[in-house]
């Protein structure tokens, strides 16, 4: 039992750390102030890394009837999210399983009471992004950037005033500083 928890370990290592070191610059789009890896890219590179990898969406009851499935966890308010498991098939036959959450939200990251389905559907695409980065690492330095290249002793993408600013937000937001 042991060595099979230490091979899936190092297999988990394995994935994270090829999957992190892939440049996506070139397959980043670029929206007003945001940057973003589309799904569609991020799974054409999961499949020509990892063939076989499989994602699905979770099926909620409806709180009106709970015979009726939904795309979206709605909670009361009007509020919802999405979740996506994926299933990385690695070479060696293994198969690692990630799973996140993620809210319906408005081009400006607020959350959308009574979202439709374009919404939900858009909103599960980013999901499936958002696990394949949390869960084995592909694309995950467009998101945490500087933090991302100081673990992995990369050159900063950022530099001076800027690189500083995300350094010390990042190390408050961890609860790392002193609280007074």
């Amino acid at each position: 039992m042991t060595n099979k928890k230490n091979n899936l370990s190092e297999i988990s290592a394995e994935v994270f750390k090829h999957l992190s070191e892939i440049d996506i610059s070139r397959l980043v789009t670029k929206k007003g102030n945001l940057k973003y890896l589309s799904w569609s890219r991020a799974w054409m590179l999961i499949q020509r890394h990892y063939p076989g990898t499989t994602r699905e969406f979770t099926e909620f009851p409806s709180p009106v009837d709970t015979s009726l499935k939904l795309g979206a966890l709605i909670y009361p308010g009007g509020t919802a999210e999405v979740e996506c498991k994926v299933q990385l098939l690695h070479p060696s036959g293994v198969t690692l399983s990630a799973t996140e959450r993620l809210p319906i939200m408005d081009y400006k990251m607020e959350a959308i009471s009574q979202p439709g389905t374009r919404a939900i559907q858009d909103s599960r695409k980013r999901c499936l992004v958002k696990t394949l980065a949390m869960g084995f690492g592909l694309g995950l330095n467009l998101w945490s950037g500087d933090v991302v290249s100081m673990i992995f002793d990369e050159e900063p993408e950022v530099d001076g005033a800027e690189r500083e600013s995300n350094i010390a937000e990042l190390v408050k937001s961890c609860s790392l500083t002193k609280k007074q």
